[in-house]
């Protein structure tokens, strides 16, 4: 035997080096070693008797007489993150350009109106910039690894989207203070805003809602992509909720001089139209950072690809729960006692990257048993079913104790009998 051969046999999945592994499949041995783009896989036909008597249980799918993970003289390449990066930054840079000249024509447009909506507006745009560069930074820290976070920092995107949250609201609760006021001063005071109609109003809030249509569409469609997406979404939706509101409100108030509040009140309730619809998505993002589970659904898609992977394979438990925007997967499967740790290693690796495969996904780990059981695995869950036991432990004790309370305070109540009767 070669000596080729006989590290074959004893590393056959090359884990001694980090930078070169291997699956088989079917006869099949798949290579993964660094290309030029992140990991160049290719497959090839392993000759008889390469790799001594002792054969390895393959996974199966549907049937399918091919890998479960990768085909014949496949490649990853970088063009289809490439083309999803190109999209993303797209959508940074048009959002960008298109908040900062909104910003700056809004500017102009309250100078010369003086609407309290139009203000509103404006720090709406303003407040995206600043919401924005809070996106930017997250998704620059996102993508740059770094040794001291080994699992990533794509949480970094649900902070930042927090973030974004909290901006929003201190500058719109500003817009309500200074919108109550103007109310005060015309209502208790007598001093009625001056406002002025402008057909530059109309045409730069027209033009920015188009314009923040299209990027609201654009957003949309890569917001399942990264939550930076649905925040943006959510900016360009309220500036169009805003642009159409100030039109509406100042068109009104300047027509019609006798209803003037309309205009202080849509900036009001622009303001609380965006601090609500940020409150929905903050809670949103904390459930994914604190680890909410996955959707039904999800789990439903997890357990028929684990179901269909081999036909040794059973399983036992599988978790599914939020880590920032994508989810971590544990999965507890079981194998037969006597196959051997080299066949059910191979067979629940190729698993767990078939999970990883998933969009949704973040980290898949697959832990092979060879029995059911009934007691937690880990601490937190042993724990929390100590706490329950007690719980439940002290509410049965506690009608218990009533009773016997009861019984005491009846039994001391009771006349006694009287002695002449005895």
């Amino acid at each position: 035997m070669s000596e080729s051969v006989q590290q074959e046999a004893s590393d056959p999945l090359h884990a001694s080096d980090p930078l070169k592994v291997q699956h088989r499949d079917r006869g099949y041995v798949t290579h993964l070693e660094p290309g030029p783009s992140v990991f160049t896989i290719s497959r090839h036909r392993e000759g008889p008797g390469e790799l001594g008597s002792d054969p390895i249980p393959t996974p199966s799918v549907s049937g399918e007489d091919h890998s479960p993970l990768l085909h014949h003289d496949d490649i990853i390449s970088s063009a289809s993150l490439n083309l999803h990066d190109a999209k993303l930054t797209f959508a940074m840079q048009a959002s960008w350009a298109a908040n900062l000249a909104l910003f700056v024509a809004k500017v102009y447009v309250y100078l010369v109106s003086g609407s309290m909506a139009v203000l509103a507006s404006t720090a709406d745009s303003f407040v995206d910039l600043a919401s924005q560069a809070v996106i930017s930074w997250a998704e620059h820290r996102v993508r740059h690894r770094d040794v001291s976070f080994p699992v990533g920092k794509t949480r970094l995107e649900a902070i930042g989207v927090i973030g974004c949250a909290v901006i929003m609201s201190i500058s719109t609760l500003e817009v309500i203070r200074s919108s109550g006021e103007t109310l005060y001063n015309g209502v208790i005071l007598k001093l009625l805003p001056d406002l002025h109609l402008s057909m530059a109003m109309y045409i730069i809030l027209g033009l920015g809602s188009l314009a923040k249509i299209i990027l609201y569409f654009l957003c949309t469609a890569l917001k399942h992509r990264s939550d930076s997406m649905l925040a943006l979404a959510e900016d360009h939706c309220n500036d169009v909720a805003s642009n159409l509101t100030a039109i509406g409100t100042a068109t009104l108030a300047i027509l019609v001089p006798s209803i003037w509040w309309v205009d202080p009140v849509g900036a009001i309730l622009i303001s609380m139209y965006i601090i609500y619809s940020w409150a929905i998505i903050s809670k949103s993002q904390v459930d994914k950072l604190v680890g909410r589970a996955a959707p039904e659904e999800f789990i439903r898609e997890l357990e028929m690809l684990a179901s269909t992977h081999h036909d040794e394979l059973e399983i036992d438990v599988i978790r599914a729960y939020h880590f920032g925007p994508r989810f971590i997967v544990e999965m507890e499967v079981v194998m037969p006692e006597g196959m051997t740790v080299r066949a059910s290693h191979d067979i629940a690796l190729i698993l767990q990257h078939k999970v990883e495969e998933l969009e949704a996904v973040e980290r898949c780990f697959v832990h092979v048993d060879y029995e059911k059981r009934l007691e937690p695995e880990h601490k937190v869950e042993r724990v929390l079913l100590k706490k329950e036991a007690h719980l439940a432990a002290a509410a049965a004790e506690g009608p218990r104790e009533r009773n016997f309370s009861a019984s005491m305070t009846q039994g001391a109540q009771r006349p006694r009998p009287n002695d002449e009767s005895v």
